[in-house]
């Protein structure tokens, strides 16, 4: 008598793309001993299929595995292999793995030529939060992918034109955990290189499009949020090249600035986005600021109670100090800088200063010497009345002027 084992069967998804129809594998036993596979693909996509078997007893493959095939969309019954018995007396046995993913790992290769725009809309500026090769996630396989800092709500459009593949819009869940990877909104844009946009992260019911809509460059797609494996609100876009392999693999791509240059977003750094043919805007970067613009800067002001305060304003990643003596006498300042590490300072005028009496003018400026790391300058101050009669100075009270920096 002859006698056939159960059917052992183990499905591993990919993580970064396992939403939608799955991809699905069956078998037949057509003659004793013999059992054909085949696979079904009910998605509107292209997908990728990577079969192979772990167990194998008294059974020979009619083909080499692990298998690595292309199924088409819509396709149905697929063969893929057979499984014959080697020795028809004797007991069979298998077990089978198998892994999916969008895309065809055989025709897809990036267009290196192909200049993306910031997956935000025309004349919007936002900072990279997390560039290529980040200290937090984008290592290994996400190594080229790229963090803007959108609040959530903010618009997302299209970095480059193709069809949309995936649309996941139904979690509300996030944390800074892998274990809220799975509840990230997301939508997938095939490109005609065979190449996939990720936009990661939107927030619920956060997209403007649909599984098989065509999108063009710049145009509006949907909402950030903060769903899944995140530390906070923003948007996580990265290009896939499909492989055969449970991550894809991703590419290093350059965005076009605001001066029609080729960029990489590099962490810590802001970004205009400008969309071709559209109007010019207004543009305003910190980076762009010198200290001689506010040269010739004084304002009066009139406010109580009477003391000198040092201020500053924060226009992207460069602080801005202006020093206010709120006294009807002239005063003077002098200013301490301490943990400048990773820091440039540019001061307007070294040494002591003379304000003069109910006048604010403008100290200087700070900013990273490399915004990919961190930085914290820290200052105090003091000031003093003028000169007396007397020939002595008097000090005033302080008060709080020990600051940290931003």
């Amino acid at each position: 008598m002859k006698r056939f084992t159960t059917f052992y069967f183990l499905l591993f998804l990919v993580s970064s793309i396992s939403a939608g129809e799955k991809i699905k594998v069956r078998y037949k036993k057509t003659a004793p001993g013999t059992f054909a596979f085949f696979a079904d693909n009910p998605n509107p996509v292209t997908y990728w299929l990577k079969f192979e078997f772990t167990k194998l007893k008294n059974l020979r493959s009619n083909t080499k595995t692990p298998l690595q095939i292309v199924i088409p969309p819509n396709k149905k019954n697929v063969r893929l292999l057979t499984l014959k018995a080697i020795n028809t007396s004797k007991s069979v046995s298998f077990r089978n793995s198998y892994f999916f993913d969008i895309g065809n790992p055989y025709s897809a290769k990036h267009d290196d030529s192909t200049t993306y725009l910031f997956p935000f809309p025309h004349g919007k500026k936002y900072m990279v939060s997390q560039g290529y090769h980040g200290l937090f996630t984008h290592k290994g396989w996400q190594a080229y992918a790229t963090d803007f800092q959108l609040p959530t709500g903010s618009l997302i459009t299209a970095a480059r034109a193709g069809k949309v593949v995936q649309v996941v819009q139904h979690n509300t869940r996030g944390g800074n955990h892998e274990s809220f990877a799975k509840y990230a909104n997301r939508i997938l844009i095939l490109h005609n290189d065979g190449t996939i946009a990720n936009y990661f992260h939107l927030q619920k019911n956060g997209s403007l499009v649909k599984q098989g809509d065509e999108v063009i460059a710049g145009q509006k797609i949907g909402y950030s949020g903060n769903t899944g494996y995140s530390q906070g609100p923003h948007l996580h876009f990265h290009i896939s090249l499909p492989q055969f392999s449970s991550n894809p693999k991703t590419v290093a791509v350059l965005f076009l600035d605001h001066t029609k240059q080729r960029v990489e977003a590099k962490t810590g750094s802001y970004y205009y986005s400008m969309h071709p043919g559209k109007p010019e805007f207004p543009i305003d970067l910190g980076k762009n600021i010198k200290v001689t613009d506010y040269s010739s800067y004084r304002k009066e002001v009139f406010a109580k109670p009477e003391k000198v305060i040092m201020r500053n304003i924060t226009k992207d990643n460069t602080i801005l100090f202006f020093i206010r003596n709120q006294f009807s006498k002239t005063c003077k300042i002098k200013v301490r800088f301490t943990n400048l590490k990773n820091t440039q300072l540019e001061i307007l005028q070294k040494g002591t200063l003379l304000i003069p009496k109910n006048t604010e003018v403008f100290y200087g400026l700070a900013r990273p010497k490399d915004a990919s790391k961190a930085w914290s300058p820290n200052y105090s101050y003091s000031y003093y009345l003028p000169i007396s009669k007397s020939g002595s100075e008097s000090s005033l009270e302080p008060g709080d002027t020990s600051k940290d920096g931003p």
